[in-house]
């Protein structure tokens, strides 16, 4: 068995961001077309935004400036409605057109229907968990691809799931949802939330507490997860809040004001959500009270973007699409996007081997979730990637490197405040 020498730096990559505080949204859309923006995705730090009838453009500079992606006809007539990415590939749903693949300095679009029918290219969302990719397709149910998009199929064959108009899903470590319209009128108890088990082979209707007038809600249209939340937001009856898994809901007060909730995303304790005429509400408490967040949104106008349909979060600066283009607001002040810096706060990361086996060590003051990454020389994703949350004091985790060949890594753990790289050379 070889043996691995490991010499381990600690790069302090200043790339900090010392932002003031605040308060209102900014648009950010120079370069871009059209007002309408419909969708955003992130491939590191490089922006990606789907515009209405006129492709996808891409930002390097955090939104200040936008480039045209590749053209393609399918664009012309088709408003790119939602994106994801995998490492460096860009997946873009089109309404009516199903799905179209290019790399983030790609040349040119492929177009990914292997396996999508013709009833279900009205694609409402598209998520990655993983390599695999989810779409919601409006009458074909869930779709599944686990070859970035070069073969599609129905996921579990629909076992389980009675409505097949997906509008909306979303994930967590454990969990795959998906919101519906729930407009089958023939089923009393249609579902309008599912939940499936990865590793699952059929879904679960999880209705209880989704409740109006003693009948089920019309429809879900957006959804976002993390381990210990659910939000389902509905066509008219606000947002829906669930802290096991979708078992039982609770509707969160005062949320209704407008009807359809198009959008929604958590950022660490903070809650955002998109709103047809109302606007951006957000929260500071981890979605159980919202309030308006519009102060800024009315470029050019004296109204508010009557749709907000997208968000992304990038280092710590949250996105937002809208029909009066890109807007961006700090999610928090005085925070570091990306790197690390010699602010006390930065974990004293030590890393020691035992054969292949290398055991990492760190301090933290707070609880923190991260996803912990390791990168090779060239900036690719390596096998190891997973969630970590720390705690305060001492964190341990271990890394398995015994298959990797000589040369430089990079140890990343990334949340949504910070990013700290740890270099590690292998002899």
């Amino acid at each position: 068995m070889k043996y691995h020498i490991v010499t381990v730096i600690l790069f302090l990559l200043f790339s900090v961001h010392s932002l003031k505080a605040q308060k209102n949204w900014v648009r950010c859309s120079d370069g871009l077309p059209a007002d309408t923006v419909l969708s955003l995705v992130t491939i590191g730090k490089v922006l990606f935004v789907g515009t209405e009838n006129s492709g996808v453009y891409k930002s390097t500079d955090y939104g200040n400036s936008w480039l045209p992606m590749p053209a393609d006809n399918a664009f012309k007539s088709s408003s790119t409605w939602t994106m994801t990415a995998i490492d460096t590939f860009l997946f873009a749903a089109l309404r009516g057109s199903g799905v179209l693949r290019t790399s983030i300095n790609g040349t040119q679009w492929e177009t990914t229907n292997y396996g999508i029918g013709r009833g279900s290219k009205i694609i409402q969302d598209i998520i990655s968990v993983g390599t695999t990719l989810y779409a919601a397709t409006f009458g074909g149910g869930v779709l599944v691809s686990t070859d970035s998009a070069k073969s599609w199929s129905v996921l579990y064959d629909h076992r389980g799931m009675d409505d097949r108009k997906i509008f909306s899903l979303a994930s967590n470590s454990k969990y795959l949802f998906a919101g519906t319209a729930g407009v089958n009128t023939t089923m009393p108890d249609t579902g309008v939330v599912f939940v499936t088990e990865f590793g699952s082979d059929s879904w679960q209707t999880i209705n209880n507490g989704l409740v109006r007038n003693g009948a089920h809600l019309e429809g879900v249209s957006a959804m976002c997860a993390n381990d210990s939340v659910v939000f389902a937001g509905t066509d008219d009856v606000g947002i829906f809040r669930s802290t096991n898994n979708g078992q039982s809901w609770t509707q969160v007060p005062n949320t209704n004001l407008y009807g359809d909730i198009h959008s929604i995303l958590i950022a660490g304790n903070q809650v955002y959500y998109g709103t047809l005429f109302g606007g951006i509400y957000s929260s500071n408490d981890g979605g159980i009270t919202f309030t308006a967040n519009n102060i800024g949104l009315n470029y050019q106008s004296t109204s508010i973007p009557y749709l907000v349909k997208d968000f992304v979060v990038l280092g710590d600066t949250i996105y937002a699409a809208t029909t009066h283009g890109v807007y961006k607001q700090l999610i928090h002040s005085n925070v570091v996007s990306a790197g690390t810096t010699s602010e006390p706060n930065i974990p004293n990361i030590q890393v020691t081997q035992d054969n292949s086996i290398y055991n990492i060590s760190m301090y933290f003051e707070n609880y923190e979730q991260f996803q912990i990454t390791v990168f090779n020389s060239f900036g690719q994703k390596t096998d190891i990637s997973y969630p970590f949350l720390s705690q305060p004091g001492i964190n341990f985790t271990q890394l398995t490197m015994g298959s990797f060949s000589s040369g430089v890594y990079f140890l990343q753990m990334k949340s949504m405040n910070n990013i700290y790289t740890k270099k590690i050379i292998i002899y």
